[in-house]
């Protein structure tokens, strides 16, 4: 898939192809939209989130390449979700987690939600209630520590 040989390879197979928008990601993917983007979230969340800078998931989906200088080009390339960017909203301690939701979606479609479970027996209940019978909500729960 374009998207296993990094951004480069993913932009290219999407700039080049004879789709436009969703099915052009979904034809360099190989993916459904949905799927995908769940995905790009959770690599998002995931990526450089441990104290040391690495990732905490060992699923390769789930992170970008390192940053590193292309040794033909000479510029760098890769990702880190730890870089300020202005205006946006990655930082130096990655994507920020909410500890509380008002229960409106933005219109990226996405929240992170940090449940922090303490040490106990106690089972955590989560429940998520969607008013629009035709929304496609999904909602994936990962470990950060």
């Amino acid at each position: 898939q374009a998207v296993d040989n990094g951004g480069i390879a993913f932009l290219d197979t999407i700039e080049s192809s004879r789709y436009v928008g969703i099915e052009a990601i979904e034809h360099a993917t190989k993916m459904e939209a949905a799927d995908f983007f769940e995905n790009f979230y959770t690599a998002m969340l995931l990526d450089d989130r441990a104290q040391d800078g690495s990732n905490p998931s060992v699923d390769p989906r789930f992170g970008f390449f390192d940053m590193l200088d292309d040794p033909i080009t000479g510029n760098t390339r890769g990702v880190t979700m730890r870089l300020e960017l202005a205006g946006g909203m990655v930082t130096s301690k990655g994507v920020p987690l909410e500890t509380a939701t008002d229960g409106i979606i933005r219109a990226g479609g996405v929240e992170y939600i940090l449940i922090e479970a303490k040490k106990s027996l106690v089972p955590i209940e989560l429940h998520l209630e969607v008013d629009d019978p035709e929304a496609k909500v999904r909602m994936r729960l990962v470990r950060i520590r």
